[in-house]
């Protein structure tokens, strides 16, 4: 969640403390205003900074996104510690609960983040949605990783190579990316119908390929549970989804 509170007009304050400030500017202007209609004008006036203040942390409004995405995905590992820490899991649970929690986190921020994120499933915005989709990798990729290297050690997974299986995994929002966009498209008609069980049917199919990945049987993982993409895309109120 953002800070309660956004410090606006204070000088002095650490190169660490106003990138900070920036991004909650950013992040608050994102969700209310959405990310195609905030411009950099409008998070220079609402944290106090000149353009040079501005430009000396951030070269565009594309890297503002970039650093919010990375600041969920650190506030996600945040809150895994309890998963990476617990002595008496095994990898495969581990990597459930992993799983979970990134699903969990991606319902809970929705509220705050959506119309931020929203802009990077607009037609012509792949290479924001890229840019994003990096960020949150870098953060994430090594913790996964580590867990499936721990799980080949003990025979839980069958994997050659733990860090191209890793990618491949994560790579794999990015093959969703059309069938997303299409249900946000039917989102914003005020309509739940095929684009969101399309999406269903293609996240199923991915969690059945992540299980192949890892030499499990399919199944074996829980990859989307029901209601999770209604959570996830805020699906108003109303017409009940087929799931």
């Amino acid at each position: 969640m953002m800070n309660a509170t956004i410090t606006t007009r204070r000088k002095n304050l650490s190169p660490e403390a106003r990138r900070a400030q920036l991004i909650d500017c950013a992040q608050a202007l994102f969700a209310t205003k959405g990310y195609e209609a905030t411009t950099i004008g409008d998070v220079m006036a609402m944290a106090g900074v000149s353009k040079g203040g501005f430009y000396h942390h951030f070269q565009s409004k594309e890297a503002l996104l970039e650093a919010l995405a990375g600041r969920f995905a650190l506030q996600a590992l945040a809150a895994m510690q309890p998963i990476l820490e617990d002595p008496w899991l095994d990898p495969f649970t581990r990597l459930n609960r992993i799983l979970r929690q990134l699903r969990l986190r991606k319902g809970e921020a929705a509220p705050d983040v959506g119309k931020a994120f929203d802009a990077a499933f607009q037609p012509g915005n792949i290479v924001l949605f890229d840019r994003v989709r990096r960020a949150v990798t870098a953060i994430v990729a090594p913790v996964i990783s580590k867990v499936i290297v721990d799980g080949v050690a003990e025979k839980v997974f069958d994997v050659p190579d733990p860090d191209s299986c890793v990618e491949i995994i994560l790579n794999l929002n990015a093959a969703a990316y059309d069938a997303v966009a299409a249900a946000m498209a039917e989102r914003d008609r005020g309509e739940r119908g095929p684009a969101l069980e399309r999406l269903y049917r293609m996240m199923e199919m991915q969690g059945i390929a992540v299980d192949r990945l890892l030499g499990l049987p399919d199944g074996s993982l829980t990859w989307i549970e029901p209601g999770t993409l209604e959570k996830i895309l805020q699906l108003p109120a109303g017409k009940s989804s087929t799931r």
